[in-house]
């Protein structure tokens, strides 16, 4: 690995840096070994062109390997607007969270109902998502912390288990 590390050097490549993880391949063993195969190389020139282009990498599923993503960094700071969806209407505990915006926003005027009906709106959303169990997404964020700590050496006795029970999960 270090005659390749030489080699990107001296023909003045840049091997970029990645976030959302230091390594893009794990074998899938009893003692998981971590490792980086994959690289995206870039010129100097072509870099000094693209500044605002990063790697990330991506979450692995049910591969052994994790997918490398080239990412242009444009940042959007118009927030997102609120819909609000005609069904929520018919769930019985939305009832309460409009009642609890009419409560905070009382002799405020319509602007503060509204923006509180967003508020608690938002949080109802969110608790309902959280009631309905771990999805995938929550699984692979759980599995990426636990192999990052376990390629760092934090280690303890359940961590090769809670590994192996976490892609069972994802995979079944």
């Amino acid at each position: 690995m270090e005659e390749f590390d030489m080699f990107i050097g001296e023909v003045g490549l840049i091997d970029l840096p990645m976030s959302g993880g230091g390594f893009t391949c794990c074998s899938n063993r009893e003692s998981p070994v971590f490792c980086r195969l994959d690289r995206f190389l870039l010129s100097a020139d072509l870099l000094g062109m693209l500044p605002e282009f990063s790697l990330k990498v991506g979450m692995c599923s049910i591969s052994d390997h994790k997918p490398i993503l080239l990412c242009r960094d444009i940042h959007n700071r118009d927030p997102k607007p609120f819909r609000w969806f005609d069904h929520w209407a018919d769930e019985e505990e939305y009832e309460l969270v409009v009642k609890e915006a009419v409560r905070a926003a009382e002799g405020k005027g319509i602007g503060c109902f509204l923006e509180q009906c967003q508020i608690e709106s938002k949080k109802w959303v969110n608790g309902r998502k959280s009631k309905q169990g771990e999805d995938s997404v929550s699984v692979e964020k759980k599995l990426i912390e636990l192999e990052s700590k376990i390629q760092k050496g934090i280690v303890d006795n359940g961590a090769i288990a809670e590994l192996k029970m976490l892609r069972a999960k994802l995979w079944n």
